[in-house]
C-alpha cells in the first residue's frame, strides 16, 4: 500500500485522508477503506520511566464514502523494566530504559496493542460481524 500511495505522490496521512474514498477503492479494489486517525499522542517523562497516552479513532467507509463502522480507543503504554531482585541494579536499569525511550522511543508495541484491542479483545470495539471475521479469538 505504501509503495502505491507514494507512486501516486501521497506521502502524508492528511493527504490520503482528504482523498475521496472512491479513489482509494479504485486504487486497491477494496470494498471498504479503514481510516485510523491519531487524535492525541502525549508522552510524559519521569526520572526513571515514561508513559505514552494515545487516543485513536478507527472508521470503515464503504465505496460511496459512508461510515459503516467507527470506534475510538484511549490507552496508555509504559515500557516495563525487568526486575533482577537487586534494587540498585533495577534502578540503574530503569534509568537506562527511560533514557533510551526518551532518545529513541519505540511506539510499535503501543500501536500493536491498540490495534489488537480494537479488533479482537475489547468487546466494546469489536469489528462488526462479517464473512471474514473468525468465530472465536483465542
Amino acid at each position: 500500500m505504501k509503495t502505491i500511495l507514494e507512486y501516486e505522490g501521497l506521502y502524508e496521512p492528511q493527504e490520503i485522508h482528504q482523498l475521496p474514498v472512491t479513489s482509494l477503492v479504485q486504487m486497491f479494489g477494496a470494498d471498504v477503506v479503514l481510516y485510523v486517525t491519531i487524535e492525541r499522542w502525549d508522552t510524559t517523562y519521569m526520572l526513571i520511566s515514561s508513559t505514552t497516552e494515545v487516543e485513536f479513532t478507527y472508521a470503515f467507509k464503504n465505496k460511496t464514502g459512508d461510515t459503516i463502522w467507527q470506534t475510538s480507543k484511549k490507552m496508555q503504554y509504559t515500557p516495563q523494566n525487568s526486575s533482577t531482585g537487586n534494587p540498585l541494579a533495577d534502578l540503574i536499569g530503569a534509568v537506562i530504559t527511560a533514557t533510551i525511550n526518551r532518545a529513541a522511543p519505540d511506539y510499535m508495541p503501543l500501536t500493536r496493542m491498540a490495534n489488537y484491542q480494537v479488533f479482537y479483545s475489547d468487546q466494546s470495539t469489536y469489528l462488526p460481524n462479517g464473512p471474514y471475521k473468525p468465530k472465536e479469538i483465542k
